[in-house]
């Protein structure tokens, strides 16, 4: 955890913890396990608990900071879940790979936890991914009207009714699009990973390559009964969005739904177009910290 660490020590560490994950199961959980026992010991500690305006060379406030980082990844309800603890050390662990040090993270977690403009968004946007054209028609503080290019999707029903959790609802047509992706096809083609995950109306969608942007054709089929459909997205036009970091819970979909009906409403020269869908948005993959994240509420509009 401190800065003084080379990055390839720590990267060395990581990569046994993973493989331990891997491998052994039974083991990689007691030995996390030991580590949140530590960082639970300082939780308490009125030196540990809360951030100090200077630097202590000290293991327990480093536990301390690592304590902080944590609380910013779990949600209330994940505090005492065994399984999502380990998860969010595991998550916490992975960004102390380079050579800063724990104290620093927390500098970070904090900074960028903040409400954000676009610039911030694109530099969390996973590189080397393709994600759809778009050209920006308006810009406003925390959210702007883009004209997208057409491009095309896969995608799948959603299980769970609206009272499941998101996990439960999500899992199995996030499953069923990456195997797809992954060569779960008839042609057994694999595809390059593509951002964002579009989830509307019970649906959730991959981009697809954009080989297959302006046609359909030659996308590899659907194995029978896979319940996958190719279609065009309905994104393909003007819309409204807003962007913000953190979880994409249901809550938080919900509430920046609202604002951006809102922001629409308030600036005067757009209205949502009828019967329009809002569409969610998520950029980074489930082992990306709160802090990185880019998410966006999406909806049709037109000119008034």
């Amino acid at each position: 955890m401190s800065s003084r660490s080379k990055k390839d020590e720590k990267t060395i560490v990581f990569t046994a913890l993973r493989e331990m994950r891997d491998t052994n199961i039974d083991r990689y959980n007691s030995y996390v396990d030991e580590l949140l026992a530590q960082i639970d010991s300082v939780a308490t500690n009125r030196f540990c608990s809360t951030r100090l305006p200077f630097p202590l060379p000290s293991f327990r406030t480093k536990l301390g900071s690592l304590n902080r980082i944590m609380l910013a990844i779990l949600s209330n309800e994940e505090l005492n879940d065994a399984v999502r603890r380990r998860r969010a050390l595991l998550i916490a662990l992975a960004q102390l790979r380079d050579e800063s040090g724990v104290r620093s993270l927390e500098a970070e977690a904090l900074q960028r936890s903040r409400r954000c403009d676009m610039k911030e968004m694109l530099a969390r946007t996973p590189e080397n991914l393709e994600t759809p054209k778009y050209t920006v028609l308006a810009n406003y503080k925390f959210w702007e009207v883009r004209r997208y290019e057409q491009f095309t999707v896969c995608s799948s029903t959603m299980s769970g009714d609206a009272s499941s959790p998101q996990a439960t609802k999500t899992g199995g047509a996030f499953n069923a699009l990456a195997g797809y992706i992954f060569g779960r096809n008839e042609q057994s083609q694999k595809m390059a990973m593509t951002t964002p995950v579009l989830m509307s109306g019970g649906k959730m969608s991959f981009v697809l390559p954009s080989t297959y942007w302006n046609s359909l054709e030659g996308a590899p089929t659907p194995v029978s009964g896979s319940m996958i459909k190719l279609e065009q997205s309905a994104l393909s036009n003007d819309c409204a969005v807003i962007f913000f970091g953190g979880y994409c819970s249901d809550q938080e979909q919900l509430k920046y739904r609202k604002e951006l009906l809102l922001e629409i409403e308030r600036s005067g020269k757009w209205r949502v177009v009828e019967s329009a869908s809002p569409y969610t948005l998520q950029f980074n993959d489930p082992f990306t910290p709160p802090w990185k994240r880019r998410n966006e509420i999406a909806i049709s509009v037109t000119a008034v």
